[in-house]
């Protein structure tokens, strides 16, 4: 499985997340071709005490030197002064732009900041990841407790993992660095000593070895798809500072 991970041009996953009780639905593809890239829709819907909601509806698109995204949708139920609710329809898919200028970009390496590694590695530096992963004991999986699935009409394996953070850090340090990210000094492994694992649990496809599920306990389930597509990710011909975007949006009333 980490060897697939770890040498491909591409994969999918979607996720579903609460944030203080208002339920994340994320899809995301990351590119691991030219230009390395990562693509995200996410859907936020917030329950209000009155009954209503409001729906925001973005998209997001991270590279090594910059990141982009815009509002394609914002439905709310708040009201302006006049008692009307407020139309933020001239903002809406309009590109906001931020790089090296405004600070480090964060959305590609987000992307890598998984409890499952992946990437396009060379082959010696994919062996160099996999022994990393071994060395420093990133994965303590529980063979004893591995279960057969069923699911999607594909024979299955599931796997519970009590991840060491410390040495899973280090990992991704390696990852990041061999993938053009630089050495991510803001992420040390030291500050992970001692922690307690992690424990998710990764559902894996007996015959493709392929990640289809990626289970975090009550606070996250991701799924996995398009393994291995060459995909491209269009960057936007147009766009503004990220900065001045969001006071758009911040001004109406």
């Amino acid at each position: 499985m980490l060897v697939n991970n770890l040498s491909t041009q591409g994969v999918s996953r979607s996720s579903v997340s609460t944030n203080q009780g208002t339920p994340v639905d994320k899809t995301e593809q990351v590119s691991f071709v030219p230009d390395i890239a990562t693509r995200s829709i996410v859907a936020v819907n917030q329950k209000n005490p009155d009954g209503g909601s409001n729906k925001v509806l973005t998209e997001s698109i991270g590279t090594l030197s910059a990141d982009y995204n815009r509002y394609i949708s914002i439905d709310t139920a708040q009201k302006n002064a006049a008692g009307k609710p407020l139309d933020y329809s001239a903002v809406e898919n309009i590109w906001g732009k931020a790089d090296a200028q405004q600070g480090q970009p964060q959305y590609f390496s987000q992307s890598l900041l998984s409890l499952v590694p992946f990437a396009n590695l060379s082959p010696s530096n994919r062996q160099k990841v996999l022994q990393a992963m071994t060395d420093k004991k990133a994965y303590d999986i529980q063979y004893d407790k591995v279960k057969p699935l069923r699911i999607n009409g594909k024979s299955a394996l599931v796997y519970p993992i009590k991840v060491n953070a410390e040495g899973y850090v280090g990992v991704l340090k390696m990852i990041a660095k061999n993938t053009g990210l630089g050495d991510l000094p803001g992420l040390n492994p030291a500050s992970y000593k001692g922690q307690p694992p992690i424990e998710i649990s990764i559902t894996v496809d007996k015959l493709s070895r392929q990640v289809i599920e990626v289970d975090y306990g009550s606070s996250q389930k991701e799924t996995y798809s398009a393994y291995g597509l060459s995909t491209p990710i269009k960057l936007p011909s147009k766009s503004i500072p990220a900065s001045e975007l969001q006071k758009k949006v911040q001004e109406i009333k």
